[in-house]
């Protein structure tokens, strides 16, 4: 299997976007842009500057300045009434209750969009990542200086990459399959609470396709069992390739059928997918680090791009840990259960 570089800030600007209204909206996509271009900028802008995106991102859309923001409010408002509201509290702080104008939407996004960033990218919330390799004396009794490497969010995110999957099918297949399994699992529950009796699982996605309660519910448990996987994740390197699927799953799985409901975009799909992938990656790069092995996160990539072993031992645990995405734990929480 081949390996692309590909930079970071890649789908992490649109999954922030889809946090403030439904992702299929013209406005997830605008304000994906306009956070492109602040993390461009060094993560950082004033007025000038939040007008130059506004209007360089509407000429990219071919659009005036005026019909961009104008889509960008309704989108802000549209998410506002469907219960939006709390992810403008979560993430940027907004307390009032009525939706912000855009401009002022506009720079909150921006100004939190690090914050966002690193709940999903690193895994104890600090402030940066740190990694500290100290090597231990050898037997003359000599020790060596301890080897640190200190990469800001910001110098990450706009100045590096990581290596990705280039197959346009695979990835498809790891999109999917997320999708599949939150659904599955929340299947394989209501069977066993008897909350669906003789129900074959083709007639529980027809009423997946007909209810968006429950595909908006079955989309928030997605991202929450990553985001909480991302927040202590644990990588495998030494484990066999896992099999993602069961005797028990559909025979028609992962074809062309798609016989799951649609609960997310492709391109949302994607950036959840690397922020698994980019996280192993992170991972195996402090083990490096730890084997004292001296070098930087580009020279770390440019390796893992060469050496078939090391992207092998990545596949491995990246795909070990969609195995073991617990989206059980989130369909039985309190916040799902209404507790």
């Amino acid at each position: 299997m081949q390996n692309q570089q590909k930079p970071v800030i890649g789908h992490y600007a649109f999954l922030y976007a889809c946090q403030f209204g439904p992702f299929r909206s013209k406005g997830a996509k605008y304000i994906a842009q306009i956070l492109r271009r602040y993390a461009d900028n060094n993560f950082s802008a004033g007025a000038s500057e939040y007008k130059r995106f506004i209007e360089d991102s509407a000429a990219e859309k071919g659009l005036r300045p005026t019909s961009f923001r104008r889509t960008i409010q309704r989108y802000i408002e549209k998410g506002w009434s469907l219960d939006y509201a709390k992810s403008w509290e979560t993430y940027t702080g907004w307390k009032q209750n009525f939706p912000p104008k855009t401009n002022t939407a506009i720079r909150l996004i921006c100004e939190s969009f690090t914050a966002f960033m690193k709940s999903w990218v690193f895994t104890e919330g600090k402030q940066r990542f740190y990694v500290q390799t100290s090597i231990e004396e050898d037997q003359e009794g000599e020790s060596t200086p301890s080897l640190e490497h200190e990469f800001f969010l910001d110098e990450i995110s706009s100045h590096t990459h990581y290596a990705t999957f280039d197959d346009p099918e695979e990835l498809r297949t790891y999109v999917w399959y997320l999708t599949y399994r939150v659904q599955k699992d929340f299947y394989n529950l209501c069977i066993e609470s008897k909350a669906l009796v003789d129900c074959p699982w083709q007639d529980f996605v027809l009423g997946m396709r007909g209810s968006k309660e429950t595909r908006d519910s079955a989309a928030f448990v997605l991202r929450k069992t990553i985001e909480e996987f991302l927040s202590h994740a644990y990588f495998n390197f030494d484990k066999k390739e896992p099999e993602l699927l069961d005797d028990s799953d559909d025979p028609f799985a992962g074809t062309d059928t798609m016989n799951c409901a649609k609960l997310i975009s492709y391109d949302e799909g994607c950036g959840l997918i690397d922020a698994i992938l980019l996280q192993a990656e992170f991972v195996q790069y402090r083990r490096q680090l730890n084997q004292g092995k001296d070098y930087s996160w580009e020279q770390y990539i440019e390796e893992l791009l060469q050496d078939k072993q090391m992207w092998r031992e990545i596949k491995l645990a990246f795909l070990d840990a969609l195995d073991r995405l617990d989206f059980r734990a989130v369909w039985e929480s309190e916040e799902l259960q209404g507790g």
